[in-house]
């Protein structure tokens, strides 16, 4: 649920031999894939009809950025 690696590659000091378009993708990826699994996990535990296509959404967007 915790992916800060993407925004991290925002940073200009942590990786300046990457390119910025590379570094927004990445990090708009993790923070929708971090925001599904949120979503997903607070649907889970409370027993929302959508939590499944959630927990499928974030698994789906998270393999389709690594």
């Amino acid at each position: 649920m915790f992916r800060v690696l993407g925004l991290g590659l925002l940073v200009p000091n942590l990786s300046p031999e990457i390119s910025r378009e590379f570094a927004v993708a990445t990090a708009a990826g993790d923070s929708l894939t971090a925001t599904l699994a949120l979503l997903a996990f607070v649907g889970l535990r409370r027993s929302w009809s959508a939590a499944r296509s959630l927990t499928w959404a974030c698994t789906l967007v998270g393999i389709a950025i690594c």
